[in-house]
């Protein structure tokens, strides 16, 4: 950015350090990693005062939610923003320095699984759209030790690709499928597709059937965390049981985003549809996976229709060929990629770094 730009807006510039707050939503709150940061209207900043608070500690306490109720008697006007104002009203837990190192130092610890776990998720869709589609060279010298990390599967791997984790043993690559294991067949032909319901505003309750939306999947595993409830029980043929799919058919960036339905009962609204088993054995996170790759985005993507919103029907969908080798070999391209989704998702929806931060702030502090 042009520094006579950034002149023009210093209250909406930040630098390295400062915690960045959403008026609209302050549990969006982040601490700006690079030299400058230029903000929109909708932040305001904090500056750093390390000799007293940690700015990351601040920024826990208004993403853990602490400091809800106070936010909501705090924020002003339509959009109900906390602005600069409501801010330095704001009476937070002000502990040692050494208590706030401690809440942070618990954050941290969790906050770099999560983003190991979604390195490891975005690894394991690579490695298998590489084995699925990618044409590959037998890889001469492998050590004795990693081939038995491996458990003799044979390691195939582009030569130029040889870097880092992508080789590393937790994450080998199978023996890519052969010609006659790419055997391609209609998406239609191997699960029963149904779209999700349109739930009007006085069908929502606080209790009772969860109802998920395109939030649920667009990180490629799902996170139980429902848009609302319905009390009534819908027609069965929309209800979401458990290792049903559910995939994004909605918005460009989103499209074809899929994840394993781990629940019991469940509707989606119409941004999801549901594949269930319609006969055909498959494995419901190579499938899922699959759908998850860059390979498959380029396919729903030809597929779609509208301007400015994407879309694609379910009877385009449907038509789809993918690759679906036999189940044995389904579960064993999808394995690394089912440990990594349904770690994340314990993560999310009971260890997540920010709820773990609430408990830790309240057993020191409250």
């Amino acid at each position: 950015m042009p520094q006579e730009i950034i002149g023009l807006k210093k209250r909406y510039v930040a630098y390295r350090g400062e915690l960045c707050i959403q008026g609209s939503n302050p549990r969006i709150a982040f601490i700006c990693p690079e030299e400058i940061c230029l903000t929109n209207r909708d932040y305001f900043i904090v500056k750093p005062c390390p000799g007293k608070i940690l700015n990351k500690y601040l920024m826990i306490l208004f993403r853990s939610g602490l400091l809800e109720d106070q936010i909501k008697q705090l924020a002003t006007g339509k959009r109900k923003l906390l602005g600069v104002r409501g801010a330095r009203n704001l009476i937070i837990p002000f502990p040692p320095l050494e208590i706030q190192r401690k809440i942070v130092g618990g954050w941290d610890a969790h906050a770099l699984l999560e983003i190991s776990l979604r390195r490891k998720l975005k690894l394991s869709l690579d490695k298998l759209e590489y084995a699925v589609f990618g044409k590959q060279e037998k890889l001469a010298g492998v050590s004795e030790k990693t081939k038995e990390i491996a458990k003799s599967q044979t390691f195939w791997v582009k030569r130029s690709m040889v870097k880092g984790d992508f080789f590393s043993p937790e994450y080998y690559i199978p023996a890519p499928l052969g010609a006659k294991e790419k055997e391609a067949i209609s998406i239609e032909d191997i699960v029963t597709i149904q779209g999700g319901l349109n739930i009007s505003k006085d069908e929502w309750r606080q209790s009772g059937v969860p109802v998920y939306g395109s939030g649920n999947v667009l990180e490629k595993y799902f996170r139980d965390k429902p848009l609302g409830y319905i009390s009534d029980i819908k027609n069965e043929k929309h209800g979401v049981l458990q290792d049903d799919i559910l995939m994004c058919v909605i918005g460009e960036d989103s499209l074809g985003r899929s994840a394993v339905f781990s629940g019991d009962l469940a509707y989606t609204n119409q941004s999801l549809i549901r594949l269930s088993e319609k006969g055909t054995a498959f494995d419901p996170y190579y499938l899922t996976a699959y759908f998850n790759t860059n390979h498959f985005s380029k396919q729903i993507t030809a597929h779609s229709r509208g301007v400015k919103q994407k879309y694609v029907r379910s009877h385009d969908l449907g038509k789809i060929k993918v690759i679906l080798p036999d189940l044995e070999r389904q579960k064993q391209l999808s394995e690394q990629y089912r440990k990594c989704a349904t770690q994340l998702q314990k993560i999310k929806s009971s260890i997540s770094p920010d709820r773990l931060s609430k408990k830790l702030v309240e057993k020191l502090l409250l």
